[in-house]
């Protein structure tokens, strides 16, 4: 395994956002919630740590 879990299950809760924000227009925080993520700010750092974009930019 490449990853530890810990990372992997990271990746996929940023997977299923990811999917959320393409498809529906809940607010950022209901998703990050939603993903099991504590805040919408660490929510945010993560994504854009992952995928060189925060959320909002990305969902435009």
């Amino acid at each position: 395994m490449s990853s530890s879990p810990r990372r992997y299950y990271l990746h996929v809760r940023l997977a299923r956002a990811k999917r959320l924000i393409e498809q529906t227009e809940l607010p950022m925080v209901e998703i990050a919630i939603a993903c099991g993520f504590v805040s919408a700010s660490h929510f945010s750092k993560c994504f854009r740590a992952v995928f060189d974009i925060n959320p909002s930019a990305y969902r435009n």
